[in-house]
């Protein structure tokens, strides 16, 4: 009978220490789940913090796109060629120094002047960032249109921008375009129009304006198609967040 109420006692302390056991197994299950899903929260909390950042920067980065290029466009100052740099092709009654000479009552090449025919210029080793030009035009001259060419070997000449004149069109008259590096030949090639064309009367060219980057990393590419409207459109990038800003005019 002793001997019975032994098994007995030992088998509910057994049975106590499993159920001891079990308890705090679970207990430990419920602190180590509820660990993980704080830290769960916590990571994702520092994930979205720092997505966050990363927009924000790429937000700052976009904007200064727009804002350079819109400099680039209406405001940059214009830094021609002497004219010393200058030569060309098939151009009728053709007088570099008038050109660029700062004076729109004198006439570069004038009325005559074929298909074909082009002004070129050589800015020199390291070449210009060019994005705009302006041409002065007499009200004398059919209408005409030339490509804007950039090169750096004077032999293969990549087309750029159409400026399409004509005798309406007299003073000055603009075309600009996407930001396409510097070179060291730059080229006006007369596409349309025929004999006679319009006589330009002045030359100027815009380089980009001077960009050192983002200080905090963060980098910009802006493109422009040319319409109406025109679109210009910035790209702000930094780390893995891309921020983009669209303006329509």
């Amino acid at each position: 009978m002793s001997n019975l109420k032994f098994k007995i006692k030992n088998l509910k302390f057994r049975s106590e220490r499993g159920v001891t056991i079990l308890l705090t197994l679970i207990v430990l299950s419920i602190v180590l789940a509820t660990a993980v899903a704080a830290s769960g929260v916590v990571a994702f909390q520092i994930l979205l913090a720092g997505d966050v950042s990363n927009s924000i920067a790429a937000i700052a980065a976009a904007d200064a796109g727009v804002e350079w290029q819109l400099y680039n466009l209406r405001n940059a100052v214009n830094d021609d060629p002497a004219d010393f740099m200058l030569f060309q092709n098939g151009l009728a009654n053709y007088n570099p120094i008038k050109v660029v000479d700062n004076d729109t009552s004198t006439v570069g090449w004038n009325a005559g002047s074929a298909v074909g025919g082009w002004l070129a210029m050589d800015v020199g080793a390291g070449g210009k960032n060019y994005i705009k030009a302006r041409v002065f035009l007499s009200l004398a001259g059919d209408a005409g249109s030339y490509k804007v060419q950039y090169s750096d070997d004077d032999i293969s000449y990549s087309d750029v921008a159409t400026l399409n004149l004509s005798a309406a069109l007299g003073g000055w008259n603009t075309v600009a375009w996407s930001d396409v590096g510097s070179h060291q030949y730059w080229r006006f090639l007369i596409s349309a129009g025929g004999s006679p064309t319009i006589d330009i009367n002045e030359l100027e060219m815009y380089p980009a304006a001077l960009w050192s980057g983002m200080s905090n990393g963060a980098t910009f590419t802006t493109s422009v198609v040319w319409g109406s409207p025109t679109i210009l459109e910035s790209l702000g990038v930094y780390k893995t967040a891309k921020r983009k800003f669209r303006l329509t005019f």
